[in-house]
């Protein structure tokens, strides 16, 4: 997939200032009342139908953008259903298509909203300064916005969610907390085997299944999606970003097959296979090495090797894996509280 900077204007029709304001909340109404608020979805209150005519629209499939208000400033809501904007917000409503799917309203509003610390209380997001907003976003071989692949990515991420809800407790019987237990520094190369990513130059990358990981920070270090098989194919590993400006030390778990880039080193303990817990945990660990690397200093294999990491650790002076597993399972056990909650 790629990704492009596009302007607001290329894909949204001119901006459409709101004309409700907080006087027309009603106690019976039904209709949300969209404000320059941070929170609840820029919902200040609801409004009743008799408050709309021909001089106030209300409504729906768009995105809100607060224009002023304290603190607010760049805030971007997107809104599946019927509602009010206010005179402190304005509307975006897709060009070519009357409809904006909910996964990619949510999306292109996150991408506005990550631009809002362009903007203050006393620089005003106008409509001429969001018309020329750019954000960066899927594009299609030709160019063009590509709004079915971001659909299809939001459908994928709520399955994701959905399972994930439904995933039973883990059984605990370890509760001790990270300051009960004995730390020791270990070597990396004591602990782990690393091996290097290989070379794919963007015009020899043939589009397939495969994600692509180079020295990104973000997206879990994947930057495409490639057919191509090389040397680094591989799973259940830590991709270790050793070059890039910006990216060095970023490290993700990949329990999937994909392929890596000559950017970003692979990850796997020596003396056993890990699982996923035993991989986040010291992919934290690591990660906390962050400050003493650079662009120009780069986190090579030689590096790495002499790298010291801190660990629970047994009587025995060896690494209290068990530990480390109960205790992430713990952390997981209240995300999946909250998710069914």
């Amino acid at each position: 997939m790629n990704f492009k900077s596009i302007q607001i204007s290329e894909i949204f029709k001119p901006p459409q200032k709101g004309r409700f304001s907080n006087s027309d909340i009603s106690l019976n109404g039904t209709i949300p009342l969209i404000s320059a608020k941070k929170g609840n979805n820029g919902v200040a209150g609801f409004i009743n139908k008799n408050n709309v005519d021909d001089t106030k629209k209300t409504y729906s499939n768009a995105i809100t953008v607060a224009n002023t208000g304290e603190g607010g400033v760049g805030t971007a809501f997107y809104h599946k259903y019927e509602f009010a904007p206010t005179n402190n917000v304005t509307v975006l409503e897709l060009k070519d298509t009357n409809i904006l799917t909910e996964y990619a309203g949510v999306i292109i509003a996150t991408a506005i909203t990550k631009q809002r610390s362009k903007f203050s209380y006393g620089y005003i997001l106008n409509d001429d300064r969001l018309n020329v907003l750019r954000i960066v976003l899927p594009v299609n071989d030709a160019g063009e916005f590509d709004e079915k692949y971001i659909e299809e990515y939001g459908q994928n991420k709520a399955k994701e969610i959905n399972k994930f809800k439904n995933e039973k407790f883990n059984i605990i019987t370890d509760f001790r907390n990270l300051n009960e237990v004995k730390w020791k520094e270990f070597d990396f190369n004591s602990l782990f085997k690393i091996s290097s990513g290989v070379r794919l130059v963007e015009k020899d990358r043939v589009k397939g299944k495969y994600p692509f990981i180079g020295a990104a920070k973000v997206n879990n270090g994947i930057v495409g999606f490639v057919g191509n098989k090389n040397a680094s194919l591989d799973k259940n590993v830590l991709g270790v970003n050793y070059n890039g400006e910006g990216g060095v030390v970023y490290n993700f778990y990949h329990p999937y097959p994909a392929l890596f880039s000559d950017d970003v080193k692979r990850i796997r303990f020596k003396d056993f296979e890990g699982s996923k817990y035993h991989f986040l945990f010291v992919k934290t660990m690591i990660f906390q090495q962050r400050e003493k690397y650079s662009f120009g200093y780069k986190f090579n294999s030689q590096r790495m090797k002499r790298q010291k990491i801190m660990l629970p650790a047994k009587d025995d002076e060896n690494p209290d894996w068990d530990f480390v597993e109960q205790y992430m399972k713990r952390l997981e056990n209240g995300v999946i509280k909250k998710m069914n909650s």
